[in-house]
């Protein structure tokens, strides 16, 4: 996992989304519960102007995984976006 996700982070890093991107969804496959994946790819989406794309990802693990700590920070941002008060 760790070598593949550093791999990732040097591609974002150079803006090289295409090789970065099979990397995080390979880490998705085999580590579901890995949110770091999930997060870095919906970024990638967020900079290449696919907003639908990347507010899904995150959505779709917090569904999956509602207990983990990731999912409680995905489900507390989507309710303090919607309902500032």
């Amino acid at each position: 996992y760790d070598s593949l996700n550093r791999l990732a982070d040097i591609y974002i890093s150079r803006d090289d989304f295409a090789r970065a991107e099979p990397l995080l969804k390979k880490q998705m496959e085999k580590w579901p519960e890995k949110a770091a994946p999930v997060f870095a790819l919906a970024e990638i989406y967020r900079r290449q102007q696919k907003p639908e794309l990347g507010e899904k990802l995150p959505s779709d693990f917090a569904a999956r995984f509602p207990e983990s700590s990731a999912g409680y920070q995905i489900r507390y941002r989507s309710i303090s976006v919607t309902d500032p008060e």
